[in-house]
């Protein structure tokens, strides 16, 4: 990591992760993970599997406390609250960093109801607020005007790559701060994918988003900031230019002349 690296923002980060250490028993995920993450920046973390991607994104709104055996060490600070050892409204922080899955399933009923029963569970309940959340959601990823004659059909005949954006469209319409999405364009063609990245150019405008991808491809793509993690351990951290161009580290080197 090179956290002196001139092409860093000088702006104050929205999340500071600090010596962050995690284990699933006794098996290490994470190993001392210090880590900046910027508003309205795509940072991209990539790595092999196993590498500890989906276990930071877990982390940053706690739903790793909800698996057996998980334990962490170290600090995660958003807007400077302390997360982790502090007292924290745990529904409330997942609101605000939401999490969408790498194969995300429709819940059951319309495109309509996808959106508005996460709205409704958060207390939402005028008819007019919810049929305007609901339709903001779907435009903020671009789906707005492919679905909006079948926002009463089924969820579950929607293709693949609709599947994944109506996911995405039901974490925003809670609003949150920042959108974690995991291998989000998992087994989309490639025409998807592009179609896919091409929104989250767009909706950095208005969201702090970290994508965990094995794809270092779409990370070069689709990202400002890039970090690399190995076994664990974070290797390099720093503008996506600059880490496909002229990285700091021999492995991060290897790595990418590899998948490349």
């Amino acid at each position: 990591m090179n956290p002196t690296d001139p092409t860093l923002p000088a702006a104050s980060p929205k999340v500071v992760i600090d010596h962050l250490s995690a284990w699933f028993g006794a098996t290490p995920a994470l190993q001392e993970i210090s880590l900046n993450i910027y508003p309205f920046e795509r940072l991209a973390i990539i790595g092999p599997a196993g590498s500890g991607k989906s276990t930071l994104l877990r982390c940053l709104n706690r739903l790793n406390d909800l698996t057996p055996g998980f334990r962490s060490q170290g600090q995660v600070f958003l807007d400077g609250q302390e997360l982790l050892t502090s007292p924290v409204d745990v529904a409330q922080l997942r609101r605000k960093i939401a999490l969408v899955n790498t194969d995300p399933t429709p819940l059951p009923g319309t495109v309509f109801d996808n959106i508005a029963i996460a709205l409704k569970m958060a207390g939402v309940r005028a008819p007019a607020q919810i049929d305007e959340r609901v339709e903001t959601g779907l435009r903020n990823v671009f789906l707005w005007d492919e679905v909006k004659d079948h926002l009463h059909d089924p969820a579950l005949h929607l293709t693949n790559e609709k599947r994944k954006r109506l996911s995405v469209a039901r974490a925003l319409a809670l609003e949150p701060e920042i959108l974690l999405l995991d291998e989000p364009c998992a087994n989309l063609d490639h025409v998807s994918a592009t179609r896919f990245e091409d929104s989250l150019e767009e909706l950095k405008q208005r969201y702090t988003i970290v994508m965990a991808t094995n794809d270092i491809k779409q990370a070069a793509r689709a990202s400002d900031k890039t970090a690399f993690f190995l076994k664990g351990e974070l290797v390099e951290w720093s503008s996506t230019r600059k880490f496909f161009t002229q990285p700091d580290q021999p492995r991060s080197h290897a790595f990418i002349t590899e998948r490349f």
